[in-house]
């Protein structure tokens, strides 16, 4: 067995001084070119992004112009007489997306806690797994499954609910 003095510890393994481990290397020269393509990729997205916000409004100037703000504020929509107003879509689309987070982040943010911090080893790895195949699932796709499989099924039970609570303006 051979002890190591200092100066054999910061010598290069093929010889030669140690100011030679501070130049670049390939690895190095990889990194530095993946920044760079890294850069180069993250300038194009931006460029496509500013195009089509650009070319979606070179192509809407002429109906903002026409209607003005009124096309956002008015909910008014008459085809026949050429009215259209997107407050009530608009409106419809913040609601549902705001029901959507009030239901999905308190479950969301409990499995993933349960799943990080209160989990049995043996238990979190599955849950986890499930996890990650259910993220790697498009949402249209269950929004599909809701309207095909689920909403059928829940019909029964929508109709007496409803029934037992439209006396209630609110709801």
């Amino acid at each position: 067995m051979t002890l190591l003095t200092h100066d054999d510890s910061v010598a290069p393994a093929g010889g030669g001084d140690a100011s030679s481990l501070l130049e670049p290397t390939s690895g190095r020269r990889g990194d530095s070119a993946f920044k760079v393509v890294a850069l180069v990729a993250g300038l194009v997205v931006l460029a496509i992004l500013g195009l089509i916000a650009v070319s979606t409004t070179k192509e809407a100037w002429p109906a903002f112009k026409q209607e003005g703000l009124g096309f956002v504020t008015s909910s008014t929509w008459i085809p026949a007489e050429g009215k259209f107003g997107a407050l009530a879509f608009i409106y419809g689309t913040v609601l549902s997306s705001l029901i959507a987070l009030v239901l999905a982040v308190p479950v969301s943010l409990g499995i993933a806690l349960y799943a990080n911090e209160a989990a049995p080893r043996r238990l979190r790895k599955p849950v986890v797994y499930v996890m990650d195949l259910l993220a790697a699932i498009p949402s249209v796709v269950y929004g599909l499954w809701g309207i095909i499989v689920l909403a059928p099924a829940i019909q029964p039970v929508y109709k007496a609910i409803s029934g037992a609570v439209e006396d209630i303006p609110v709801l």
